[in-house]
């Protein structure tokens, strides 16, 4: 389960209609990475914690000032409505349709999909920096360009193929991840359709290369268009369905 489901279910408040506060303490794990969770919601995170470990009322956050009208005086009063509002949201409702295809030829959809290169900008060259005045009087100063500064290119180059291949690799298994979640399919199937998630990079996006053998110019370009990856496969609803209904060998399915 998403750890923000599991945050919101136990933050339901039990004492309804009572000035009152409540702990709502949550057992973690540091491996399940909700550090970021936990500081969106401003949590008080406690390290070590074991089962006779006790959370008292100094784990609750200030107290939250009541609320009142500063100037009761100055309030407007609302009418009531003439006549009461009627909305039938059900006959909107029906009018939305949303087709999920059935392609049991999956493979052939996949080898259609573009991924086209797509223009990068790689270097910008400063040729010479202009000087105007503010005073009004228009008087212009020609100044030498700045120095190249190459930490950028540096870093590119410190980046080794076979980080570049994890960071692919994992991008692709959330993507995976999050295609099943959004057509309702258990995660039990997220080796199968990350295989065949794999073999569509290698044969679109590496020229046929595993990400193993793959260089690091080809992994950047992949890495790059990944995010398209995504958005074809959302665009037709029920092909990662028909993807696992109608299995076929995925050479990276046991990677």
């Amino acid at each position: 389960m998403y750890g923000q489901q599991i945050v919101g279910r136990g933050m339901r408040l039990n004492m309804r209609g009572e000035d009152a506060q409540e702990i709502c303490a949550i057992v973690d794990h540091e491996k399940l990475k909700h550090d970021w969770l936990w500081e969106m919601v401003g949590a008080k995170v406690h390290k070590d914690v074991d089962q006779f470990t006790m959370f008292g009322d100094e784990d609750l956050p200030p107290k939250r000032k009541q609320q009142v009208v500063a100037n009761p005086d100055l309030l407007i009063e609302v009418p009531e409505p003439l006549e009461e509002e009627k909305a039938d949201f059900d006959e909107d409702l029906d009018k939305i349709v949303i087709e999920t295809g059935d392609y049991p030829d999956w493979q052939r959809i996949l080898d259609g999909f573009n991924y086209a290169v797509e223009t990068e900008i790689t270097k910008v060259e400063i040729k010479s920096v202009e000087a105007r005045t503010l005073d009004g009087s228009g008087f212009l100063e020609l100044h030498e360009p700045p120095t190249p500064y190459r930490g950028g290119e540096t870093a590119k180059e410190t980046v080794s193929a076979s980080v570049l291949a994890e960071l692919l690799k994992n991008s692709v298994r959330d993507i995976a991840e999050n295609l099943l979640a959004e057509e309702g399919i258990g995660s039990h199937e997220k080796g199968y359709l990350y295989g065949v998630l794999m073999d569509h990079v290698s044969a679109r996006m590496l020229g046929g290369k595993t990400a193993g053998t793959a260089s690091a110019e080809e992994l950047r370009h992949a890495l790059n268009r990944r995010h398209r990856l995504a958005t074809n496969f959302k665009a037709m609803p029920g092909l990662v369905g028909s993807i696992v209904k109608n299995k076929k060998e995925a050479h990276h399915a046991n990677q």
